[in-house]
């Protein structure tokens, strides 16, 4: 059985829905964590790759990391493994050496 994919105007619809919560969470001075400890959803890389857009979003009010430049991703690097350090995540940025790309990327 095939799925219909969702229409345009449901499309519109999601996104203004999403700009109305975003709205009142702000003005209610909610923020993210509130609703994230409700989802609970599990990381992807993904999921993970929109919280650092964010990160360069509120530092630098860039909307895409392709126009980032080398020291703000420092920058919001910086935020962001202070951030995992404080849940215990300490993991190492894959430096240009082989030997740590290789461990990486096999």
């Amino acid at each position: 059985m095939k799925t219909e994919n969702r229409t345009s105007q449901q499309n519109k619809a999601l996104f203004k829905f999403h700009e109305l919560v975003a709205n009142t969470m702000n003005q209610s001075w909610i923020s993210l964590d509130k609703l994230i400890i409700e989802i609970e959803p599990r990381p992807t890389k993904e999921s993970l790759h929109i919280i650092f857009k964010s990160i360069l979003e509120s530092m630098f009010q860039k909307n895409t990391t392709t126009k980032m430049s080398r020291s703000e991703m420092n920058d919001c690097l910086d935020v962001y493994l202070q951030a995992l350090a404080v849940i215990w995540i300490t993991i190492e940025f894959p430096s240009a050496d082989r030997e740590n790309l290789l461990s990486y990327y096999n």
